[in-house]
């Protein structure tokens, strides 16, 4: 068996040669590919910051009406609290006012005096 020919060799070159040349540029798209994907995928990613940094404002604003409601909620519940409170005292004043006038021997409002 004899040794290849220099034209021989040579074709077999051109072909590696072709083959390389059709991987490369097999490469070289897939790079561009990435690129592009890396490009979409970074807008992504500061397209959620972006949402994730406005979902935190809106958070911290919510928290701040939480805390308001509540407050304005403690203050209505104070309101009733001291509602009821003068409530008991008027009568609880107007209770000791009749057994005082009764113990006084004075007649109430709505008492006719007798005779």
């Amino acid at each position: 068996m004899a040794g290849k020919t220099i034209t021989e060799k040579v074709d077999d070159l051109a072909k590696l040669t072709a083959t390389l040349n059709e991987s490369v540029k097999t490469l070289k798209e897939r790079v561009d590919r990435l690129e592009d994907r890396s490009l979409e995928a970074t807008k992504a990613n500061n397209e959620l910051d972006k949402g994730l940094s406005q979902a935190t404002k809106d958070m911290e604003r919510l928290e701040k009406k939480l805390d308001e409601v509540l407050y304005r909620r403690w203050d209505l519940v104070k309101a009733v609290m001291l509602l009821v409170l003068g409530g008991l005292v008027t009568v609880a004043a107007q209770f000791a006012s009749t057994i005082v006038q009764r113990t006084a021997g004075t007649p109430s409002r709505g008492a006719r005096p007798p005779g």
